[in-house]
């Protein structure tokens, strides 16, 4: 009987995480992916707009989402139900309350709040892949794991970072050659997603695609032409300027994983195991070095968790836990789901719960640590009434890891600016005023861009500063 008391507690406790989250309709940020195809060539995370391309013509938009709608919904519910089943069938096995109560952490936590907001992300495909490639090592059907494998790079190239998830586990407990190339076929298919696609081949793509000519361009030069190392800038620019953020996004987000795998640890007496199943849950993360979508990136770890636990318990189990692991396990969910649903970046995050909970205790608890989170973001246009000349001819500016100069007119407090970021560059006119040490930038827009205002301090020739996109700093050249 508390078997399945406990099991239809976790059931209630993943619709709950649904219900905070839950959207319908692709997110604009990834129309992209649901026009594009191999017909003009292979293309950056193209498997998923190509497969739907078989279906629906993707000349007309409408069509294209709508479809691609429940396909994504499909996808997201099959990672549910197959996680949910795995434990199920270890609880039935074993009628101990381990593997539900482990699973009570991972439905409390924010990930699955998480993928049923950023509906149409990639994401969700992946980790159907790395659900399906966990039970095939479960199942030591080695040839199926890398075939499945094989294909995550193509929907996603960032998969190979949530491949350490089930790699580690299975080099821990099934250590051969066979297990080895087996785990290298992301490896492989991801030196091909990077070096075979052609530019070409994406802006011919982007051309017949039937979305707006700037989205186009930013695609061109951003999506498609995004690499390592120009994603790796961003973020180390993102953690230098909110290093604190950073902090509390990973405490938020990773408590639930640290407090599943630590408990499970504990049943565990193998020091090997303790090592094996912490890189397992956290080295998938490593994938915050060229992601700076905090919450879309550190959400996931109760997954991995959960994940790891599910198939060590499948390929070598552990012995019956203590009476105290379901008690704290279902003790500490109780808490978390009290947590409303947070989405941030390094800069800015917001409560997007759409449940009653963010009026409870704990919720507004949450709100106010928003609150704090956001304290860098100014209104995006302020009134100005300053009116002193600043100094300087030419100012070297960072803002979200964009970079640029300044280039003053002359004779005027009208500066012309360029800036850059990745393949991108953004042009516009800036007046700046200064009021003794306090200045002032009230940025003109060109095109679509949003006009804006950038308030900071004068310290010597540097000026550090905030405006509605978090932190900027200039120094000022000559």
């Amino acid at each position: 009987m508390l078997s399945w008391l406990a099991l239809l507690a976790c059931v209630l406790l993943t619709v709950f995480g649904v219900a905070k989250g839950f959207a319908y309709g692709i997110s604009p940020d990834v129309h992209l992916y649901y026009v594009i195809n191999y017909h003009d060539g292979l293309v950056r995370r193209g498997l998923v707009g190509h497969m739907l391309s078989w279906v629906v013509d993707q000349s007309n938009l409408a069509d294209a989402l709508a479809v691609a709608a429940v396909v994504y919904a499909a996808t997201n519910i099959a990672v549910l139900v197959l996680l949910f089943a795995w434990t199920a069938s270890i609880e039935l096995r074993r009628r101990d309350l381990l593997a539900p109560s482990l699973y009570a952490l991972y439905a409390a936590s924010q990930f699955i709040p998480t993928v049923s907001y950023n509906v149409g992300f990639l994401d969700a495909y992946d980790y159907l892949l790395l659900v399906l490639a966990a039970i095939a090592l479960a199942k030591d059907r080695l040839w199926l794991a890398a075939a499945v494998g094989a294909v995550g790079p193509f929907v996603h190239d960032a998969f190979i970072f949530t491949w350490f998830c089930p790699a580690a586990v299975a080099l821990w407990l099934r250590p051969n050659l066979q297990t080895c190339l087996a785990l290298s076929a992301p490896l492989v298919a991801t030196a091909i997603v990077y070096f075979v696609p052609t530019p070409e081949a994406a802006i011919a793509q982007m051309q017949a695609a039937p979305l707006p000519d700037d989205v186009k361009a930013f695609s061109v030069a951003y999506q498609f032409g995004q690499t390592f190392l120009s994603s790796l800038y961003i973020v180390l620019w993102k953690i230098s300027n909110y290093f604190s953020n950073v902090l509390i996004a990973v405490a938020y987000f990773t408590l639930p994983a640290v407090l599943l795998i630590v408990l499970y640890e504990r049943e565990r007496a193998d020091r090997r195991a303790w090592i094996a199943l912490g890189l397992a849950t956290l080295l998938p993360l490593s994938i915050n070095l060229v992601g700076w979508d905090l919450t879309r990136f550190l959400a996931p770890a109760p997954f991995f968790a959960l994940l790891t636990v599910l198939l060590a318990e499948s390929l070598e189990p552990a012995g019956p836990p203590g009476r105290w692991l379901p008690a704290g396990c279902w003790l500490a969910a109780l808490v978390l789901v009290q947590a409303p649903f947070v989405y941030g970046y390094a800069e800015v995050a917001g409560v997007k719960d759409r449940t009653f909970i963010r009026d409870w205790p704990i919720g507004r608890l949450v709100e106010s640590g928003v609150t704090y989170f956001s304290r860098k973001v100014r209104p995006k246009v302020e009134v100005v009434t300053a009116r002193g000349i600043p100094p300087g001819n030419v100012w070297y500016m960072e803002e979200d890891a964009w970079s640029g100069a300044l280039v003053r007119r002359p004779g005027t407090n009208v500066f012309d600016a360029t800036m850059t970021k990745g393949g991108l560059v953004v042009q516009y006119t800036a007046e700046i005023v200064r009021d003794g040490d306090q200045i002032f930038i009230m940025r003109e827009p060109r095109d679509k861009q949003a006009k804006m205002t950038y308030v900071g301090k004068l310290r010597g020739n540097r000026v550090i500063g905030t405006y509605a996109g978090g932190a900027w700093t200039a120094i000022v050249l000559r």
